[in-house]
C-alpha cells in the first residue's frame, strides 16, 4: 500500500530536492518526491494563456470601440450636413465642429463606461474572492490589489478619452475632404 507523506517547508525556503530524492530512495527503494513544479507549470502556462487572451480581447474591444465612434461620428456628419454648411458660413471653424462632436462622444462614453463598470464590479468581486479562497499551498495567491481596482476604476475615463479623441479626428478629417 503506497503512503504518503506530506512537507511543508517555510516560506522563502528553498529544500534541496535531489538531495531528498536520493536520501529516500537509499532509505526506501521505488520512493517518489513529487514538488508539483510540473503541475504548477503548465498551470501558469494556462494562467499566461488566459492573460494574453484577455489582452487580446481588450485590444479587440478597442478596435470595435473606435471603429464604431467613427461610424457613428460619420452618420452624425452626415445627418448634420446642412447645419454645419450654415455654421460654416456664419464663421463657425472646423475645431469648433469638432469640439461640439467631441463632447458627445466624451459624454456617451462616460455614461457607457459607467454602466459597464457598474455591471462588471459584482463579477470582477466575486472572481476575486474565489479565487482569494482557493490560493495558498501549492497556488499563490491571488487577489486584486488597489493598483488592480484603480485600473478598473479608471477604465471608463480611458475609453470616454479614447471616444473624444476619436470623434475629433474623425470631424477633422471629413470636413477637410468636404470642404
Amino acid at each position: 500500500m503506497p503512503r504518503l507523506i506530506d512537507v511543508r517547508t517555510r516560506p522563502g525556503a528553498r529544500p534541496d530536492l535531489e538531495s531528498l530524492r536520493v536520501r529516500l530512495a537509499g532509505a526506501a527503494p521505488g520512493t517518489a518526491v513529487d514538488d508539483h513544479r510540473a503541475w504548477l507549470g503548465r498551470l501558469l502556462a494556462l494562467m499566461r494563456a488566459l492573460e494574453a487572451t484577455a489582452l487580446a480581447v481588450l485590444g479587440l474591444v478597442l478596435v470595435v470601440t473606435v471603429g464604431t465612434v467613427i461610424f457613428t461620428t460619420r452618420t452624425g456628419l452626415s445627418i448634420h450636413h446642412e447645419a454645419i454648411e450654415v455654421m460654416h458660413l456664419i464663421g463657425a471653424r472646423d475645431s469648433y465642429i469638432a469640439r461640439q462632436f467631441a463632447g458627445r462622444a466624451l459624454a456617451l462614453g462616460l455614461k457607457g463606461g459607467a454602466i459597464g463598470l457598474m455591471l462588471a464590479l459584482p463579477a470582477l468581486a466575486t472572481v476575486g474572492a474565489l479565487f482569494g479562497r482557493e490560493s495558498g499551498g501549492v497556488l499563490p495567491e491571488v487577489t486584486f490589489s488597489l493598483l488592480h481596482w484603480a485600473a478598473i476604476g479608471a477604465l471608463p475615463l480611458m475609453v470616454a478619452l479614447t471616444a473624444m479623441v476619436t470623434a475629433r479626428f474623425t470631424v477633422l478629417a471629413s470636413l477637410a475632404r468636404i470642404l
